[in-house]
């Protein structure tokens, strides 16, 4: 119980002010937005935009050839005319590429961890082997889908549904994501991604349409600080696994709504990832002519 509580202490240091925005059009991005942190391991390394030349080049990079016809006919309707379309920042985090590929492909994980530290009321489920149910409690549901999956491309799709005081009847919108990630090693030997994400969102409801055009400043500023402060956490939940694998084992079997088989994931990735922290530890005090011991309180003094 022990390392329990102080895996949910190291990962709630970084949420004691959580900042999360919310409005009925930047919801349609909820399902997508798994949790908000503070400062942690992490550069910027591109600012967000919305420019015709990066909405063409992010088109193009959509594997449309290797998609079903299924698939292509629910995507190409909402990347080829969307309503917003944005760029989110480019972010570089301190994350194992394993570590990564687990929180991206089983976000309910990360709302499992947002709910055991009580920061959220969003609930999310997987309804399928690559789907998702969502439900913001402001409003919007969505149903996700990972449509395309590799390590360095992935596509979400997303079927929303918003029904509140915004708009007199129930409005329907589609977002597509994609997610292209590339993994390498700083100078340190500590493994780095980084993250770029394009968003597609179509609303077909014309009052929503005009309340888009209008409401895209704030949607936008939205989704770039949900989506920085997403990836952020990706860096929290590396950290307390090189720290205190144990607890984040254990962390793993108390996740609301996480199958048991996602759970067993997370654990085994943990105990991955704090292995290669000890091997690393170890080979840069042989380097240095010190203790692993003496490295990893210099790294935690960092």
């Amino acid at each position: 119980m022990l390392c329990i509580e102080r895996s949910v202490r190291a990962l709630c240091r970084a949420h004691s002010k959580l900042t999360i925005q919310r409005s009925a059009l930047a919801a349609a991005l909820a399902f997508a937005c798994w949790l908000s942190a503070q400062i942690t391991p992490a550069e910027t390394v591109a600012v967000a935009e919305s420019s015709p030349a990066a909405q063409q080049e992010a088109t193009g990079a959509f594997p449309m050839d290797q998609l079903t016809e299924a698939a292509q006919a629910k995507l190409w309707p909402v990347i080829s005319s969307p309503s917003i379309y944005r760029r989110l920042p480019t972010e570089v985090v301190n994350c194992d590429r394993d570590m990564y590929l687990t929180l991206v492909r089983n976000p309910e994980i990360v709302v499992g961890m947002w709910k055991l530290m009580e920061v959220t009321e969003l609930d999310m489920r997987r309804s399928g082997p690559f789907t998702f149910d969502c439900d913001d409690k402001a409003g919007t549901t969505s149903q996700a889908e990972l449509v395309y999956g590799t390590p360095n491309l992935h596509i979400f799709y997303a079927d929303t549904l918003y029904e509140g005081s915004l708009f007199a009847r129930p409005v329907n919108g589609r977002v597509v994501l994609l997610l292209r990630s590339e993994y390498y090693n700083d100078e340190h030997g500590r493994p780095q991604a980084k993250s770029v994400m394009d968003a597609f969102i179509r609303r077909d409801h014309a009052a929503a349409k005009l309340v888009a055009r209008t409401m895209s400043p704030l949607v936008v500023r939205t989704a770039d600080h949900n989506f920085s402060e997403t990836f952020r956490f990706f860096a929290r939940v590396q950290e307390a696994a090189e720290q205190n694998g144990p607890g984040m084992r254990q962390l793993a079997t108390r996740l609301e709504n996480v199958e048991p088989a996602r759970q067993r994931q997370l654990a085994d990735v943990a105990t991955l990832v704090d292995q290669r922290a000890a091997a690393r530890r170890e080979q840069a005090a042989a380097q240095a002519g010190g203790s692993p011991a003496v490295w990893r309180a210099m790294e935690l003094g960092r």
